[in-house]
């Protein structure tokens, strides 16, 4: 338990770091979301198929009640009932559409470093041309019921519900019940129920009213979420 305790302050003080000029806290968060005694008592499976190449890394990690599929590294961090899908992964010889082709030169694999993912959904592949054999998410927390899609995270904090979609984030914040899709996000704080698509042709934004929002999806005192959804779920 202690090392336990140890590996989530650790990140907390990472998140945090990258998000200190929003005056963020991400400590109240982890305390009230994760039971400790828990984190030790589930199961990880990893799952093996003929289409997929076999590569399962962790280690200094809690990876509780969590799915894995395809190539993945996980370090030092805590990953606890979600699902982390390589299934698109994208394979050495693939090429990426730019300006120009840019060739893969090793199968695509998803790193996860210095984070924590709460009941959160990571799948399709990274979209980042810098790093196109990497799917990387480093020094970040998402809440409850969070869709990463095809994103790389640096320094990041998702709100519950929200989806990431695309993209390549840099020491944001999202919202709860947020939908981004904007290509590149550097040092920005999204707030909760903004839809937000945007490309180098069209921008679409768009943010439900808070007192309807409320009803649906919030957070309480704790950043623990609540609403009609959250029951649901």
């Amino acid at each position: 338990m202690k090392q336990l305790k140890a590996l989530n302050d650790r990140i907390i003080r990472r998140v945090n770091v990258n998000l200190e000029e929003f005056g963020f806290d991400t400590e109240d968060f982890v305390n009230n979301s994760l039971e400790y005694d828990k984190m030790v008592k589930f199961y990880a499976f990893y799952g093996i198929t003929s289409q997929h190449p076999i590569l399962f890394h962790f280690r200094n990690s809690n990876i509780a009640g969590s799915y894995f599929l395809g190539q993945c590294y996980v370090g030092r961090s805590a990953i606890y009932k979600s699902d982390i899908r390589g299934d698109e992964l994208k394979r050495k010889g693939d090429t990426i559409r730019y300006r120009k082709d840019v060739l893969l030169v090793e199968d695509e694999r998803i790193t996860i470093r210095d984070s924590l993912l709460y009941k959160t959904l990571v799948h399709s592949n990274s979209h980042n041309l810098e790093s196109p054999e990497e799917f990387s998410i480093h020094n970040t927390i998402s809440a409850h019921y969070v869709n990463i899609h095809g994103s790389d995270l640096q320094g990041c904090f998702l709100g519950p519900f929200a989806t990431v979609d695309m993209m390549n984030l840099h020491s944001c914040i999202i919202g709860e019940f947020s939908y981004v899709q904007t290509g590149e996000l550097f040092h920005r704080k999204v707030d909760p129920g903004t839809v937000w698509i945007r490309n180098q042709n069209f921008e679409f934004k768009y943010k439900f009213k808070k007192d309807i929002l409320d009803n649906y999806v919030g957070i309480n005192s704790y950043h623990q979420p609540r609403g009609i959804i959250y029951d649901f779920v």
